[in-house]
């Protein structure tokens, strides 16, 4: 019977310690499985907090570089089809002329306001102006930014910019013939200007400039939306 009773005791404490085993095992193996989550969880985040980082540095840049060239188009829109508008008064030129301190105000506020010619020079000259240094901004953008731009945009951007810069040369071209002639009289001079530009060919070119902006879009878009962010989320809801 004693034996009976010690053999029982054996078997109890060595079920007893085969079940302490396994839950140490079982524990283990949570622990290693735990640990390992935990370091792809962090992994993921600092990836993720990486990508963001890296994310807000590009958005400017995109940014940036689709305004300013959205605004030198409408700037060159605005002098092909609207050219007549140059006849005006406009109170930021006339500011910038008085202000030059190469001639006389008094010359300069004079042939202003009452020569056609010289008025719609000046109008004009500050009109390409404004196009050149938006369309110099722009590039800009691209060129100092390259590391955080795909090869393949910066190449485009940069066809672009050759395309905008004949374009820029052509107004120049006007520019020059036009301030040749800005001592005739306001009948002749008109016609003289209104043959110029419609010279000037550029539907083509404001479409190609248009598609390209599309292109920025669409490559700002998949940059906004990488596999990663989306992987991040997924993750987090699972866990």
């Amino acid at each position: 019977m004693n034996d009976v009773v010690k053999s029982m005791d054996v078997n109890v404490w060595w079920s007893l310690f085969i079940l302490i085993g396994l839950y140490g095992v079982k524990e283990i193996v949570r622990y290693i499985l735990d640990a390992r989550k935990s370091i792809k969880n962090i992994e993921s985040e600092m990836q993720y907090k990486y990508a963001e980082k890296l994310l807000d540095q590009k958005i400017p840049i995109y940014v940036e570089h689709y305004s300013y060239l959205k605004k030198a188009i409408g700037i060159y829109q605005h002098i092909a089809n609207y050219y007549q508008e140059f006849e005006k008064w406009n109170d930021a030129v006339y500011s910038n002329i008085v202000n030059d301190k190469q001639y006389a105000i008094e010359d300069k506020d004079e042939a202003y306001r009452n020569i056609l010619g010289y008025r719609f020079c000046e109008n004009l000259s500050n009109y390409i102006a404004k196009f050149e240094d938006m369309k110099i901004k722009s590039i800009n953008v691209f060129s100092l930014n390259q590391l955080f731009i795909d090869e393949n945009l910066i190449s485009k951007s940069l066809t672009i910019n050759t395309k905008i810069d004949k374009k820029l040369e052509e107004l120049v071209a006007i520019e020059l013939n036009i301030e040749k002639q800005r001592n005739l009289s306001d009948e002749e001079f008109t016609i003289y200007y209104k043959k110029q530009f419609l010279m000037l060919k550029y539907q083509d070119f404001i479409e190609e400039v248009e598609r390209y902006l599309e292109e920025v879009k669409i490559e700002f878009y998949n940059e906004y939306n990488i596999e990663l962010q989306n992987d991040y989320v997924k993750g987090n809801k699972r866990v």
